[in-house]
């Protein structure tokens, strides 16, 4: 069970990510060290480095393209 997170603890890591202080990286091991286990799989989309970031990011470019907007 996901331990609760403060509003004050979700500022502060906020301005440090907003500051440079964080990246996302850090931002997303710090939930899931409250419990928050989808912060895992956040951190693997953003760092592209697990197969369900890569399937993620495959996913929104392919449909990004079936738009007529692609990403790249």
């Amino acid at each position: 069970m996901p331990t609760p997170i403060s509003a004050q603890t979700l500022t502060q890591i906020r301005s440090q990510f907003e500051a440079g202080k964080l990246t996302p990286d850090q931002v997303y091991r710090q939930l899931e060290s409250y419990g928050y286990k989808y912060a895992g799989w956040a951190g693997g989309v953003a760092n592209a480095n697990t197969i369900a970031g890569a399937s993620a990011l495959t996913y929104m470019s392919n449909t990004a393209k079936e738009l007529g907007k692609p990403l790249d």
